[in-house]
């Protein structure tokens, strides 16, 4: 059995790896619903958004005092025709933004690995709410963070159809335990000593998961180098922040180590 993380675009060949990671048995992805803010101008994430990427608010009205009325005067209805014709409904755009991509990222999901931050938006991009987080027909959410048990409730409302899965006390102490011996194994071979962390990272929680799961482990498109961290996400229209709760460099060199172990494959350049 296979499992494997998020797929990125691979263009060598102009089809990408969505069928190769399709073809797998289990298919675990991370976070990703930072970008439904760039379609919310009220939303605190707007600001991370592409410009080219931000739907612009609706226009307020225009009140003409003479006539009263929320619409332009008679003279000026003549020069409609000079604006852009409006942007299609958010989740219109979504759904072709994701057609679009399938080639590079596929479009199954097993497991949705989510932190707190991302879990919070999820009650939020329900059924009946103007833009909307469709899960793919067999995909589960796991929240790591047991801050987020507060949000079962509303998720599991937002989104009926959809598992919610909570990783137990006892697996985040082994996840906890495990990365904690590969990184110091890293300092005993000679790496020099690691930056402190406050948490893992949801890659982390999803790989050491997958491990535990899966006889063999591929991953798509994971950062191995600190500049990658910085660059537009493919084809994601917003550039997030990454947290100082975690030691990404050591999280990188721990890809690789693994890698060449023969534990995991890294499917990227």
């Amino acid at each position: 059995q296979q499992g494997e993380g998020e797929g990125k675009a691979d263009e060598e060949d102009g089809t990408g790896a969505g069928k190769a990671i399709d073809a797998h048995d289990a298919v675990f992805r991370f976070n990703d619903l930072m970008r439904f803010a760039c379609f919310d101008p009220e939303s605190p994430n707007y600001e991370l958004c592409y410009p080219e990427k931000q739907s612009p608010p609706p226009p307020a009205p225009v009140i003409h005092k003479k006539h009263g009325s929320h619409f332009p005067p008679p003279a000026l209805h003549h020069k409609r025709n000079r604006f852009p014709p409006p942007s299609p409904p958010a989740n219109e755009s979504i759904a072709n933004e994701d057609r679009e991509y399938a080639q590079f990222i596929g479009v199954r999901t097993t497991f949705r690995i989510l932190n707190r931050k991302h879990g919070l938006k999820l009650p939020n991009l329900g059924a009946g709410q103007s833009i909307q987080y469709r899960p793919s027909e067999d995909e589960s959410f796991v929240f790591w963070h047991h801050g987020s048990l507060d949000q079962a409730g509303p998720v599991s409302l937002a989104f009926p159809k959809t598992r919610i899965y909570f990783l137990s006390a006892d697996l985040l102490d082994w996840s906890v335990n495990a990365y904690s011996a590969l990184r110091r194994d890293m300092h005993a071979l000679g790496a020099p000593p690691a930056r402190c962390y406050s948490a893992l990272s949801s890659g982390l929680h999803g790989l050491l998961l997958a491990l535990r799961l899966c006889e063999h482990v591929d991953l798509y498109g994971f950062d191995l180098d600190l500049d990658q961290m910085y660059q537009q996400v493919h084809f994601r229209p917003i550039r997030e922040r990454p947290s100082d709760a975690h030691d990404w460099k050591t999280d990188m060199f721990i890809y690789r180590w693994l890698h060449m172990a023969g534990k995991i494959s890294l499917c990227m350049e």
